[in-house]
Parts: C-alpha cells; sequence; structure tokens
C-alpha cells in the first residue's frame, strides 16, 4: 500500500494538471492557452516520476 504522503503527493499533481488543463480550455489568450498546456504536461510528467517510484519503493521495500 502507497504511503500517506505518497497518495497525498500524486493527488496534489493530479488536481494541478486539471486546474491547468482547465484553465487552458479557459483561457482566451492563445499564449495564456500555451503556458497552461505546457504547465499541464509538466505535471503530468510528475505523476510519471512518482508513479514510478513509489512503485519501485512498493517492490523494493
Amino acid at each position: 500500500m502507497l504511503p500517506r504522503r505518497g497518495k497525498g503527493a500524486l493527488l496534489l499533481e493530479k488536481r494541478g494538471k486539471a486546474l491547468y488543463e482547465a484553465s487552458a480550455r479557459g483561457a482566451q489568450d492563445e499564449g495564456a492557452q500555451e503556458i497552461f498546456l505546457t504547465l499541464a504536461e509538466e505535471e503530468g510528467r510528475h505523476i510519471e516520476v512518482l508513479s514510478q517510484a513509489f512503485a519501485d519503493l512498493m517492490r523494493t521495500g
């Protein structure tokens, strides 16, 4: 089972990604949309890294 802090970290990244995606959809300015989408992509990478790190931790202890 994933430690509480690990779950919290993943949840924070997922919420951040969702927020940036929603902000991109709502942005009128193309530059702002691009920034929000870039931030969402970064959050997605954080999710991947954290997920892999926690999977490794669970496997190896």
